[in-house]
């Protein structure tokens, strides 16, 4: 008997996207279609798994025309009231880094990604006045984002890294202090066809004996380096689950890698 399983995974983060002004429905509708294309969030296709991550646009009046050092600290002053608590960092931590939602997006279909404050060692290589606080925050394309939050999040590579390379102009002077007020230009790792073209996540296939073969071909093997030995399912047994298009084509079934014993 021929078992297909694919890996559990726990419900993606949901990431805020917060309105600076009034945008038309259609607008909006480009933002999330755009995330979900970074996100790989293909719902309708059952040979994907759970996305990276997914966005809710909240249209708060109150936030328009707001900077985002006002509205991370307006957030932060919320929930530390809602959760009644107060810790060594003044609530400074209470609130998730954030997607800003401005009058550009429309035009260069990019978005704000506010980022944590800089603390107080970071400070020291900031512009600012006086006692002003700074955030750390990037102009990103809405397809990109979710990618890039992805290696903030598995320590890959930091905001930091992704501002030095797409817009280091905002490293000013010999110092390289980080202005925050600096403008930015709109960065993209990976162009959209990227996250078009992005393959949907492998299946873990249990078979019994007599529903596989395999081969020590090199010809026959589509990885490299090439393996010792490969497997795949019997092409009548892989019709029958659904994992190959026609009985007709000798590489409908693909070989994989032998993992077993």
């Amino acid at each position: 008997m021929v078992r297909i399983l694919t890996p559990k995974f726990h419900e993606p983060p949901i990431y805020n996207a917060y309105l600076h002004c009034e945008l038309s429905q259609p607008v909006l509708d480009k933002v999330q279609k755009d995330w979900r294309l970074g996100a790989i969030d293909r719902s309708n296709d059952s040979r994907y798994n759970m996305p990276w991550s997914r966005l809710d646009i909240v249209d708060r009046k109150d936030l328009y025309g707001l900077s985002p050092q006002e509205i991370r600290t307006r957030l932060e002053q919320e929930a530390k009231a809602d959760r009644d608590h107060d810790d060594d960092n003044g609530g400074e931590y209470l609130v998730n880094p954030f997607i800003l939602i401005d009058a550009e997006t429309e035009s260069t279909r990019s978005v704000w990604y506010i980022d944590q404050w800089l603390d107080e060692e970071e400070l020291e290589q900031a512009k600012r006045d006086s006692d002003e606080k700074v955030l750390w925050k990037s102009r990103n394309m809405t397809w990109d984002l979710p990618l890039s939050i992805v290696n903030y999040e598995i320590a890959n590579m930091d905001i930091t890294e992704d501002l030095e390379n797409s817009n280091p102009q905002v490293f000013e002077g010999d110092d390289h202090l980080y202005n925050q007020h600096a403008p930015q230009q709109p960065q993209a790792i990976q162009t959209e066809d990227y996250f078009r073209n992005e393959a949907p996540q492998p299946a873990v296939v249990l078979a019994d004996p007599g529903e596989w073969e395999e081969t020590r071909n090199p010809d026959d093997m589509n990885v490299m380096p090439k393996p010792e030995r490969m497997v795949r399912l019997k092409q009548d047994v892989a019709h029958e689950q659904g994992t190959m298009r026609s009985t007709r084509s000798p590489r409908a079934a693909v070989y994989c890698v032998w993992t077993g014993t």
